[in-house]
């Protein structure tokens, strides 16, 4: 690969934001957080890289270099400033104005909303947090708009310069550089007769291109003394570990320059610091504090770039301990917060979830790290081979951590064995996935769906665990047919094959068992499946997607064959003057006839309409099916109900979306903080589900709120893992309502149906409470699994979670009969129903 190129200026200074975020890091004292930072960019701007990569790892390691040489040195005592910048030539103070006043133009040039959130931030000097607050807006949003205006900024004045970023940084260079005398802000405006709001826009603009040069630019001498050394030791590693003196350790005193005195350095008062709102203790395993841990805000996804020595993006938010393994954060809106802590070679604390109000603090949280689960594996190939640098993903689950909606990820490579290890890992439920990559695909000569590996386990805080992967099976049988739709191969076929299991453990995941084959342009297939037994079989092709429950006998050889559904409901979605809306969600649910297989079908049980409001629900089997259209800003559609016949095409539907008020709402968690990543299902008056396949979620902070829904009656039910919680009355809309809904453990059923023989049989099984409201085939469309993994078993309809209540449970076999019993389901229990039919 060809050398980089040498950095431009601009590349440099683009990384100002994220310096001074790091300073702050490192240091508490806001003051001499900017000190730090300022100096970093002076050296790079003096004493620049070679190359333009990694410039952020390299600005990182100038940033900590400096920061370690000013604790072995002693604060240098404060010296007056020194003379003032000379503003005595008129062209100098031209450009600077005719700079000034073309930032002023670009700022108000911006586009909304970074315009406002600009003015916001600088002009009305809130910060992000207060921002986000005012604007009933995620904080992320915020610091988004700021980031995206900063660079639109940027953009513009180079723009007008001729694409160099050169001239108008160095124009305005000399206006941040406080130390170098530059006249105030007031003065400066004064002399150039301007007005108030042109004076305030002048000071955002300062304050703007101060971010872009990573906070005020000052040009020190001390900094430029220890550029030489900084960049020397540019290629030292950066670690976790605290740069502070260790307690008690008095840092040495300046060294003195060629002449012998020391470099006087003018320095603020430092500010007070903010009040922590929210902070703690990190503990290890064995009680002590934790020097080196670190404590994180929000996702888990970046615990193994910190705990590995790695800077996380810019818009994660952590914070490294003291020396006495405390921590705080302040300047936080108010809302709910997940709370982590980690260090490196250890497992990472539980989370913590809390609820702050505007003006609480929480100072007396207590993170304890845990020891860790390790663990090892071994991977082959299709061939018997050992899969050398093979990469393995490890993934938390997200029923491990349903409560928080949080994942750790986490990759490892194996050697040239095979064989691969983890870091300590958080204790719980694990994926373990690996995949050839494209050269060894091309060696095996396969397509990359064949030869996916996959394996789940449990892990215990301290303990181990070993996972083979791609080891042949003895029990194995091969299975071969033709995929067919009408009568016709369905050419390239995907065929997606997991073993029924009514386990509930992790080795019963379906997803260790999955192996996935493609037919060829006949529509042929074969696959090794590693056991006998019952399969789920999902067929993709052509368009269509189709579930199948087969029993593969125990045989060396089985054949099969699949013949995908063709039914087909087309229609046109309209608004009440008749114009077509496009975008509009239509989604079914099936009422009877036929069985739902997997809620994992979502390719052809949903569809958006086209341009002229037309639809197409395709792969459709005979039964009666409910048929749901929404449009996120238009409104609903009454629900259709229809039938389709045997490959039949039923044309013509026509559905009228009409909106109105919204529904608000919060949806809080079994422990009472609000429930983010909630799904919301709308039932009308008449127990329809308005929305069968979901795509309505709460927020972070556990708020969502409806499409315009028509004047009427509805009711709500919101899932979160395995909890549940529904609106107890109708809501009657008159007018936009904001409602509350507390999560409570779920109740189950468990459902088997039996034939004179005795044998388990395969059937369609219908659930409505007691208001008629039918609580099965409701699937949300972007966690299309049930409620919970594990039974995956065809013939034990596994229905939840439900609310308190009493419900009608309906089963059907075709050719065999039907039965209705009426049961009650308390929270947090499974009744398992047998019916004998």
């Amino acid at each position: 690969m060809p050398d980089s190129p040498a950095p431009h200026v601009h590349d440099l200074l683009a990384h100002g934001d994220w310096v001074h975020a790091l300073a702050r890091r490192l240091v508490r004292d806001p003051s001499s957080a900017d000190d730090l930072a300022q100096d970093a960019l002076v050296v790079a701007l003096e004493r620049p890289p070679a190359h333009a990569a990694n410039l952020r790892a390299w600005l990182g390691r100038v940033l900590r270099n400096l920061h370690r040489e000013r604790a072995r040195r002693q604060p240098p005592t404060l010296a007056a400033s020194p003379a003032p910048h000379d503003d005595s030539d008129p062209s100098v103070v031209v450009e600077r104005a005719e700079t000034l006043h073309l930032v002023v133009e670009e700022v108000l040039a911006l586009a909304e909303p970074y315009r406002t959130t600009l003015l916001l931030r600088y002009f009305d000097e809130l910060a992000p947090a207060a921002i986000a607050a005012r604007e009933g807006l995620p904080l992320a949003t915020v610091t988004s708009r700021l980031t995206r205006a900063h660079a639109q900024l940027r953009e513009r004045l180079d723009r007008r310069h001729g694409g160099d970023g050169r001239t108008w940084a160095l124009a305005l260079g000399p206006l941040l550089a406080a130390r170098t005398g530059a006249p105030p802000l007031t003065t400066l405006a004064g002399a150039l007769s301007m007005s108030t709001l042109a004076k305030t826009l002048i000071g955002l603009a300062l304050l703007t291109l101060g971010l872009v040069f990573g906070g005020r630019l000052f040009f020190q001498g001390d900094a430029r003394d220890q550029g030489a050394a900084s960049i020397a030791n540019a290629q030292r590693p950066a670690t976790l570990a605290n740069d502070a003196p260790a307690p008690g350790e008095q840092a040495a005193a300046p060294a003195p320059d060629a002449a012998g005195a020391r470099t006087p350095v003018a320095r603020q008062a430092p500010a007070p610091a903010p009040p922590v709102q929210l902070g703690g203790i990190v503990l290890t395993p064995d009680g002590a504090p934790a020097t080196n841990a670190f404590v994180l805000l929000g996702e888990l996804r970046p615990l193994a770039a910190l705990e590995d020595g790695d800077e996380p993006a810019d818009d994660v938010v952590w914070t490294r301990v003291d020396a006495e393994g405390r921590f705080g954060f302040n300047d936080l809106a108010p809302g709910k917060r997940v709370v982590t802590a980690g260090a490196p070679g250890l497992a990472s604390s539980a989370s913590v979830a809390l609820e702050l109000g505007a003006d609480e603090t929480r100072t007396d949280l207590e993170l304890t790290l845990r020891v860790g689960a390790r663990l090892t594996g071994e991977v082959l190939r299709p061939d018997g081979l050992p899969a050398v640098e093979r990469e393995v993903r490890l993934l938390q689950t997200a029923q491990a951590q349903e409560a928080l909606g949080l994942r750790m990820l986490r990759y490892v490579t194996t050697d040239a064995f095979g064989h691969f290890e983890s870091p300590p890992l958080r204790p719980g439920t694990w994926g373990v996935l690996t995949y050839p990559s494209g050269d060894e695909l091309a060696e095996l000569g396969v397509e990359q769906t064949e030869v996916m590996l996959q394996a789940t386990v449990e892990l215990q805080d301290g303990g181990a665990e070993h996972v083979r992967l791609g080891v042949p099976s003895a029990q194995a049988v091969r299975v071969s047919g033709q995929v067919t739709a009408g009568g016709e191969p369905v050419a390239g076929a995907l065929l997606q094959w997991m073993a029924e299991s009514a386990g509930t453990g992790p080795e019963h995941d379906p997803m260790a068992s999955q192996v996935v084959g493609t037919a060829d342009d006949e529509g042929r297939f074969t696959v090794e499946l590693g056991a006998p037994g019952a399969w789920w079989v999902r067929a993709m092709g052509g368009g269509l997607d189709e579930d199948f429950f087969v029993d593969v006998p125990a045989v060396a050889e089985h054949a099969l064959d699949l013949a995908l559904p063709t039914g087909e409901v087309r229609g046109r979605v309209r608004d009440a003057s008749g114009a077509p809306l496009a975008g509009v969600s239509v989604s079914h649910l099936i009422v009877s006839g036929r069985p739902y297989g997997s809620p994992l079908s979502l390719a052809v049980d949903r569809t958006l309409t086209d341009a002229e409001g037309a639809f197409a629900l395709r792969g459709l089997g005979p039964g009666v099916y409910q048929i749901g259209a929404v449009g996120l800003t238009a409104g609903i559609a009454p629900v259709a109900v229809v039938e389709v016949g045997a490959n039949e095409v039923v044309a013509g539907l026509e559905l009228e979306v009409a909106g109105g008020a919204r529904i608000a709402g919060l949806v809080r968690g079994v422990d009472g903080l609000p429930a983010g990543g909630a799904t919301v299902w709308i039932h009308d008056a008449d127990g329809r589900v308005v929305n069968p396949i979901s795509q309505l979620r709460t927020n972070d902070q556990g708020r969502f709120r409806t499409p315009p829904l028509p004047a009427g009656e509805y009711a709500l039910i919101a899932h979160a893992g395995t909890a549940v919680a529904q609106h107890t009355g109708l809501v009657h809309m008159d007018a936009g309502q904001d409602l509350e809904l507390t999560l409570e453990p779920g109740g189950a059923l468990v459902v088997e149906l039996r034939a004179a023989d005795g044998a388990t049989l395969r059937g369609q099984v219908r659930v409505h409470d007691q208001d008629g409201r039918l609580m099965t085939g409701l699937r949300d469309y972007r966690d299309p699994w049930s409620w919970r993994r594990y039974p995956f078993d065809s013939r034990r309809k596994h229905v939840g979670p439900l609310p308190t209540g009493s419900y009608r449970v309906s089963v059907e076999v075709p050719g065999v009969g039907s039965a209705t019993r009426e049961v009650a389901v308390a929270s947090g229990e499974a009744l398992e129903l047998r019916f004998d039919l």
